[in-house]
């Protein structure tokens, strides 16, 4: 790209009280070693600070600007966000996390070698101050097959912003979660591709107030919300969805199989011997 405009970023995080976490989220954008255009701020109807620290920031830097609207959602959110950005790519941030200051540099060196239409990369899972698990999304499973019953990408990457205009914005509809799976499939079945970094370069900090708490309390609603909307891209892989309901269950039979095995387990079940032997009495003598 010999366009030097092709290289602007428009990072866009949606916050809905957001006050515990949105500095992180902030300074984690202002610190990526490739400037960005603009930070977009959009306050969702917050009923805490987090407007009112949104602005601190927005007097202190020149790229930061502020979208404040009633609570319509984080789809609603990014949707405004879009039509009002500039950049010629688009970063999306939640407020609770946090991008690691190379991420975009990095994420654009790839995006133009190779031709990719969106840019993730490996993620940090953090609860509390401990990091649970670190995960790599696969490239190779970034697939129709796939994307129909895993969500294969993050919300949180970079994308170009032609994306948007062509396969459609976030479902505004699904306030409970999993706007970004719905979006994953659209972008998949039209043939666009992710591109990952090897590197982990994304931190996802899980809280109970987290997107993915809620949306996880409200799956199987989501799930039957999705089958019904690409209805015909589920019937087209019948056969695919049998071996994925199929392989789900052996999973869930070895991790049961794990846990009993545990010794964790183990001495769980033989301090419950003594109280179920008690129980078993009372319920002997009551029967009397």
């Amino acid at each position: 790209m010999n366009n030097k405009n092709n290289t602007f970023v428009s990072a866009i995080i949606p916050a809905y009280n957001a006050v515990n976490h949105l500095t992180r989220a902030i300074d984690s954008l202002l610190n990526q070693s490739k400037p960005l255009l603009e930070i977009i701020i959009v306050d969702d109807g917050s009923t805490d600070t987090t407007l009112q620290i949104a602005k601190e920031y927005e007097s202190k830097y020149k790229i930061i600007r502020i979208i404040s609207q009633e609570n319509l959602g984080v789809s609603a959110a990014r949707n405004v966000a879009i039509r009002e950005s500039k950049g010629f790519y688009i970063l999306m941030l939640d407020s609770d996390d946090l991008f690691a200051e190379t991420f975009v540099e990095k994420a654009i060196q790839l995006i133009e070698i190779e031709g990719y239409d969106a840019i993730t990369c490996g993620i940090n899972k953090i609860v509390g101050n401990k990091t649970l698990f670190k995960w790599i999304p696969d490239q190779s499973k970034m697939n129709k097959t796939n994307v129909l019953f895993e969500n294969i990408a993050p919300a949180c990457c970079l994308f170009k912003r032609n994306v948007f205009y062509e396969i459609g914005f976030y479902d505004e509809s699904l306030r409970t979660g999993f706007e970004d799976w719905d979006f994953n499939i659209r972008f998949i079945f039209s043939d666009y591709q992710y591109g990952v970094i090897d590197e982990y370069l994304f931190s996802y900090f899980k809280t109970e107030n987290s997107r993915s708490v809620l949306a996880n309390l409200h799956e199987k609603e989501i799930r039957k919300l999705l089958i019904k909307k690409y209805k015909t891209h589920y019937s087209n892989y019948l056969e695919e969805f049998s071996d994925y309901a199929i392989e789900q269950k052996s999973k869930i039979f070895l991790e049961v199989q794990k846990t009993k095995n545990s010794k964790e387990y183990r001495l769980g079940k033989a301090a419950l011997r003594p109280i179920r032997f008690l129980r078993k009495i009372i319920c002997t003598m009551i029967s009397k």
